[in-house]
């Protein structure tokens, strides 16, 4: 009976296990409020980047000289969000500092056009269709064809990825039935690859970039697509053939049953 104590244990160590660490990371909430509640909301936070991953320092030090050391890389602000956002976004940064934005980017005027202009400091948010429409207004009111860059490359980003996700799901459900070969995995992890590129391309600005990688993953999905469909089709052959087989072994075992007289008559 003591393995039943377990159970208990779990739901309520493990709760207290993640508080636990999630208070290590958020000491910084102590004196910075307002940026920890921008934060909260935030890709980064989604994503798991704590403050000191991006500001250095001590997150877990109680007071503020021993969090704001030098010697554990604090850095409070960053003169060159470019440079500081790409150690990151290396990717990003090298489609972006080949775009007009870049162009217009000045280091002496703070934050004319760098990262931090469209995707804020600590409140950095998802870029759906919606953000792009609202964000790319603030600068492009005038030019209605400029605004529609950005939502280009969303609808292209979300259409593959919307046809990949089907083709990963149909093709777990054919997986668990013994009917998928490797193949289509192998087809599915390079559209993955092609796919990825997308969002650092998009920050060059430049839609035939886009429509360049647009153009990549449209015959990866299609034959992708095509071979999946052709698995399905045959998995639905196959039990249309067996499903009748099986019944008349049943029905043939019954009679084989009931002969031996292991199976009483009715």
């Amino acid at each position: 009976m003591k393995w039943m104590y377990f159970p208990i244990c779990a739901l309520i160590l493990f709760p207290a296990a993640l508080t636990a660490e999630w208070k290590a990371k958020t000491e910084c909430e102590s004196c910075h409020d307002a940026e920890f509640k921008a934060y909260a909301g935030s890709e980064h936070h989604l994503g798991q980047t704590s403050c000191h991953d991006c500001h250095g320092g001590n997150p877990e030090a109680a007071k503020k000289a021993d969090a704001h050391l030098e010697d554990d890389g604090f850095q409070g602000s960053f003169d060159d969000h470019v440079i500081h956002c790409g150690k990151c976004h290396e990717g990003i940064r090298m489609h972006y500092q080949r775009s007009p934005h870049f162009e217009k980017f000045d280091q002496e005027v703070f934050d004319l056009l760098s990262c931090t202009t469209c995707h804020k400091y600590h409140q950095v948010e998802k870029t759906t269709d919606s953000w792009f429409k609202t964000n790319c207004k603030r600068c492009h009111r005038s030019d209605p064809k400029e605004m529609l860059v950005g939502t280009t490359f969303k609808q292209i980003a979300v259409r593959n990825k919307m046809k990949m996700q089907t083709m990963i799901d149909d093709r777990e459900w054919l997986l668990s039935r013994g009917f998928a070969a490797a193949s289509e995995g192998k087809q599915l992890d390079l559209l993955k690859t092609v796919l990825k590129q997308i969002g650092p391309v998009s920050h060059a600005i430049n839609k035939e970039d886009v429509k360049k990688i647009d153009g990549e993953a449209k015959p990866l999905v299609d034959r992708t697509l095509l071979q999946i469909e052709s698995k399905k089709q045959s998995y639905s052959r196959v039990k249309s053939i067996l499903l009748p087989v099986w019944v008349v072994l049943i029905l043939f075992s019954i009679v084989l049953l009931r002969a031996s007289g292991r199976v009483p008559k009715e």
